[in-house]
């Protein structure tokens, strides 16, 4: 039994217009494919078998691909080669997105697509939103099919001011465009979730430090580009470098990750001699004002967070040396402020108390694992699930569960309306701790 897996190489898209089974192959989407390359071609048959035994087409994205690698074109025809007779009957179309006219030229003429048979087949797309029409699919929801390295080259050939980027979106906006299902909540970036992965593997958590390291700023600078044009397929070469572009993502944020309004709340609460306990009340304020996707994006790596603290008899990174390390990443002033000092002295004591009870100010729940997220179907939820009991530990609820409340924002989005802001009187389910503690 193969253990290796790429979640972007093969995915399954929907039926087609003709009630066709439609798979999306993205070949050379990862680091991991290039380098597995065989393991990759035996997920992909494994994958793909169940979707072949009746009619199908495929969606092979080239962007990954260049024309000078005869590997990247062969890898989708040395599977098509393996399919019996019967099988390679069931074809129907394959498109092709982001061929450039090189690689047109290519598949046309020397390649084992350019068969009669084959070449008839053939249809040829420039960006996603055509495709999707013409295959007479959702836009808004089979755009998160598409990884981000595909999403970001196709803005990058349209001359977009301000393409795609891991580096200059909010977290949240990630989620929205990008977001899978992670950890149980519905929708976390992938790029995000394989840093927390990377961070808490067993080899990595208990490095020493961990989350002080710096990497050199040959390595940095290198990181910082691979990690831009691949996202989630880049393969992290160092705990130093893995630590140093999960501070990149969260400082997207102006103001820190919980947003310019708590660095400006423990100003003015020292300015007015506000103990340190009323600032965490009026923080937990603050974090449900977030939006429910944000808030589960904060969560999730809070959840990391945990998971390092509790190896501090190994890492030597207890929950104040990481409030200390990362405060500045989850709220800090928007220009250089005389306050600075003293106010972070209190930020970390705030983010300390968001480590350890991040129900507190998060009020997340984690959604059933059956959750359905590529549906934006916003049929009200039960009356008795929302009347759930608090559990005897007092837990605080939210206004609506993480899956209906980041489907309830993308439909928004979408109408150009501006989600409301969270209640929180409203009754929901209770955070449900799943950590080993």
């Amino acid at each position: 039994m193969c253990s290796f897996d790429e979640p972007n190489l093969v995915r399954f898209l929907g039926k087609g217009p003709n009630t066709e089974n439609l798979i999306l192959l993205v070949p050379w989407v990862s680091y991991l494919v290039i380098k597995n390359q065989k393991d990759a071609l035996q997920l992909m048959v494994k994958k793909l078998d169940k979707y072949t035994n009746s009619p199908f087409s495929l969606v092979i994205c080239h962007t990954c691909v260049t024309w000078s690698d005869a590997n990247s074109y062969n890898f989708p025809t040395q599977w098509y080669d393996m399919l019996s007779k019967e099988r390679k009957k069931h074809l129907l179309k394959i498109y092709m997105l982001h061929s450039g006219y090189t690689t047109q030229s290519v598949l046309s003429y020397f390649t084992p697509l350019a068969s009669d048979k084959l070449s008839s087949k053939l249809e040829f797309f420039a960006s996603i939103t055509d495709l999707l029409k013409q295959l007479r699919l959702d836009t808004r929801n089979m755009l998160r099919k598409f990884p981000y390295v595909v999403q970001r080259a196709e803005e990058l050939s349209l001359g977009l001011e301000s393409p795609l980027s891991i580096f200059n979106t909010e977290i949240w906006i990630l989620a929205q465009r990008l977001g899978r299902e992670y950890k149980r909540f519905p929708l976390i970036p992938p790029a995000l979730s394989r840093l927390l992965d990377y961070l808490e593997s067993p080899q990595i958590v208990d490095v020493q430090n961990l989350l002080n390291l710096q990497p050199n700023a040959t390595d940095l600078y290198a990181a910082v580009g691979s990690f831009e044009q691949l996202g989630e397929g880049y393969e992290i070469p160092s705990p130093a470098v893995g630590v140093a572009l999960l501070r990149l993502v969260m400082d997207v944020h102006a103001g820190g990750l919980l947003g310019p309004r708590a660095y400006i709340t423990i100003k003015n609460g020292l300015v007015a001699g506000t103990r340190l306990e009323e600032l965490i009340t009026k923080f937990q304020t603050i974090t449900l004002e977030l939006g429910q996707v944000h808030r589960d994006c904060i969560y999730c790596i809070v959840k990391t967070l945990r998971a390092i603290a509790r190896r501090a008899h190994k890492n030597g990174m207890s929950v104040a040396a990481i409030a200390k390390a990362v405060a500045g990443s989850f709220l800090r002033p928007l220009s250089p402020d005389p306050y600075c000092f003293k106010a972070m002295e209190a930020g970390h004591a705030i983010v300390a108390k968001l480590i350890e009870r991040p129900e507190q100010f998060l009020k997340a729940q984690d959604p059933p694992a059956t959750a359905k997220v590529s549906s934006l179907d916003t049929r009200a939820h039960k009356s008795s699930h929302a009347s759930k009991r608090e559990t005897s530990s007092g837990t605080p609820k939210l206004s609506k569960s993480p899956s209906r409340r980041a489907r309830e924002e993308l439909e928004s989005i979408a109408r150009g309306v501006q989600p409301p802001p969270p209640r929180p009187d409203s009754e929901s389910d209770h955070v449900t701790e799943e950590e080993g503690e």
